[in-house]
């Protein structure tokens, strides 16, 4: 079977095992000091650039020095939290190749990302109280449902507060149900899902597993 559900716990258990310098975050900024580290914009981390530059040809004119440092199969364990969805969805299947090629044989991804399916459930089931979730939306306001709506599939913070004609967010590109996250991975060429699909989507693919 080359999918199997898990608990959650079971996931960050294996997460948890993962450190040193054949294991990278992308994303989560220079705040880890366990394994390697790689952010767009964060010049502490061990690695600075934006990955698009890596697969999406508008990015690639000119490939950050440091990204460039990067080889293939690099590393044992790569984590993805919260990342893969502000990434353009016509790209996703091409990140996801450049992610296969720079893991080691035996590499592991570990992918977190919002659940659409469960956003939507909750929209269509909507109560003021989800309202209070987002700090810009009042529960008393009609089109509170809607707006939810929005902040959950298009926001990339907390707040949507416009400053000097700008949003402070670096927004949504990109939304997956388990059914997509678990093609695109297997189609990537990963041998083994462990998938927990609650409110976000948390996942190891495996790049060679055996039990």
């Amino acid at each position: 079977m080359p999918f199997e559900e898990v608990t959650r716990k079971e996931i960050f258990d294996t997460v948890e095992k993962y450190t040193g310098d054949d294991s990278l975050d992308i994303g989560a900024g220079c705040f880890r000091t366990d394994c390697l580290t790689l952010d767009k914009s964060d010049i502490g981390c061990s690695y600075t650039g934006d990955i698009r530059a890596m697969f999406a040809p508008v990015y690639n004119k000119d490939v950050p020095r440091s990204l460039k440092k990067i080889k293939s199969f690099s590393f044992k364990f790569i984590q993805m939290q919260h990342i893969v969805e502000h990434i353009e969805w016509i790209y996703q299947q091409s990140m996801f190749n450049w992610i296969y090629g720079i893991l080691k044989y035996d590499g592991i991804l570990f992918v977190e990302t919002p659940n659409v399916d469960y956003i939507l459930k909750q929209y269509l089931s909507f109560t003021s109280a989800l309202a209070k979730q987002h700090p810009d939306i009042s529960s008393e306001d009609p089109d509170a449902n809607i707006k939810w709506l929005n902040s959950k599939l298009y926001s990339g913070c907390s707040t949507n507060k416009v400053k000097d004609g700008c949003v402070d967010g670096d927004f949504h590109l990109c939304m997956y149900n388990n059914d997509w996250l678990m093609t695109i991975l297997l189609d990537t060429g990963f041998k083994h899902i462990k998938i927990n699909a609650e409110e976000t989507l948390s996942c190891l693919a495996y790049k060679e597993w055996s039990r």
